[in-house]
């Protein structure tokens, strides 16, 4: 047997070696992200927000990226909502951890989400009537979005400053829950806490036109099997119901459309701009395929424009917000007199009245006399009180419910001076 060359050998020990070392980096790098750790981020994985699929828990779960360091205050929140014709994908869907180093390193805390999917097919009799269809993907995405904002403050981020983006599916589904925020509005969500959509690539805002397609004889079965066949949409009116168009003006969260250099596709966009009260040449075409869109959002060395304009956008969108906020316009003097009673000479009660005004993100008010506890208010407030000293506060809330910073007001009631004879 022939021996093996001293040179030779070397090379291949060497070659062995590198190749067991990138081995073992890349068994490190999967523990480490099967375990939430990482140098820039944590992950905490497979979470359930509902259970609606006991067969296919994964369909109901989300996943949740943080900086590994958050500042003191409450981060933006990014949801992102994956593609798949509404039938397959996945929130860990390649280039969701480019995405995650995006968001993260820019300071937000990001989360992916699943839903559950239409099948892949229909049966040669037809779809299933009891499939997964419209509603239920806007419903999960709605469901874990109110998840995610009723749990922000443990995962130190901030709720009233959601920004949701999605990808195909994910884009028309994303956009459906901005402009009709019933399906937010179910768990516990105000529409005011978008501050911003990001759809990429998606030309399903107005079903009908996609479900019947340019041959009404030859409809569109992608389409049917999710949002319902002509005989399901005349029973429920399904297709204008799930199409974004519909529901769309100027009161919606602001969009940023993302679409390829296709001038059907640049045009269905649009008009959905339009319907938003948007610019329509605000829609932002790359040279980039569908998937090339999605996978350019955080990538490294990203030339395409695709990762500039959704920083820019973000950037712009949480730069015009204001936190909730409250004034005082009208209160009563620091020291309140009252007359007393024509009989007992007791002291008589005072109405006093504060007026106040919110700025920023305010949604409502609560306030509080004394000792008694917040309550629901509006401006003007009126209270009648006895002598002595007394506190009168009021605070905004912010659209999530949470409160924010209190205006005290300090006063005092006493008795008129009585008269010498």
């Amino acid at each position: 047997m022939d021996m093996m060359d001293p040179v030779h050998f070397t090379r291949v020990t060497r070659l062995l070696l590198l190749g067991l070392l990138a081995l073992l980096a890349t068994l490190a790098a999967l523990a480490m992200l099967a375990t939430g750790a990482r140098a820039d981020w944590t992950l905490q994985s497979g979470v359930s927000y509902a259970d609606h699929s006991p067969s296919a828990p994964t369909l109901n779960q989300l996943d949740i990226y943080r900086p590994a360091a958050l500042a003191g205050d409450a981060a933006p929140l990014v949801v992102y909502v994956h593609g798949g014709g509404w039938r397959r994908g996945d929130k860990a869907v390649a280039g969701t951890l480019d995405k995650a180093k995006l968001f993260t390193d820019a300071g937000y805390v990001f989360a992916s989400i699943n839903y559950r999917l239409s099948p892949e097919s229909a049966p040669p009799g037809g779809p299933d009537p009891n499939r997964i269809m419209f509603p239920d993907h806007p419903d999960d995405v709605g469901e874990a979005i109110g998840w995610l904002s009723r749990n922000a403050a443990s995962m130190g981020a901030d709720p009233d400053r959601i920004i949701l983006i999605g990808h195909s599916a994910g884009a028309h589904l994303v956009s459906l829950v901005s402009v009709d925020p019933r399906y937010i509005g179910r768990f516990g969500v105000d529409q005011r806490q978008i501050l911003g959509t990001i759809p990429l690539d998606t030309a399903a805002y107005d079903i009908e036109e996609r479900a019947v397609g340019e041959d009404p004889d030859e409809p569109n079965l992608l389409f049917l099997n999710a949002f319902g066949t002509a005989a399901e949409n005349a029973a429920s009116g399904s297709w204008a119901g799930a199409s974004p168009v519909t529901w769309a003006d100027g009161a919606d969260p602001e969009h940023l459309f993302i679409t390829q250099l296709n001038p059907v596709r640049v045009q269905i966009n649009q008009r959905m701009a339009t319907a938003l009260g948007q610019p329509a040449d605000g829609v932002v075409s790359v040279a980039l395929s569908h998937t090339g869109i999605n996978n350019a959002v955080g990538a490294t060395g990203d030339v395409s424009g695709t990762t500039a304009a959704i920083t820019g956008f973000i950037d712009s969108r949480l730069s015009a917000y204001r936190p909730a906020a409250v004034s005082i316009r009208k209160r009563p003097s620091k020291v309140v007199s009252t007359g007393r009673e024509a009989r007992g000479g007791k002291p008589k009660k005072r109405t006093v009245s504060f007026a106040f005004s919110g700025s920023g993100n305010t949604a409502s008010y609560q306030c509080r006399i004394d000792k008694a506890k917040f309550k629901a208010c509006k401006s003007p407030r009126k209270y009648t009180v006895g002598t002595g000293r007394h506190s009168f506060r009021v605070r905004p809330l912010f659209p999530s419910g949470r409160p924010g910073a209190e205006k005290l007001v300090k006063f005092r009631v006493k008795p008129k001076s009585l008269r010498r004879r």
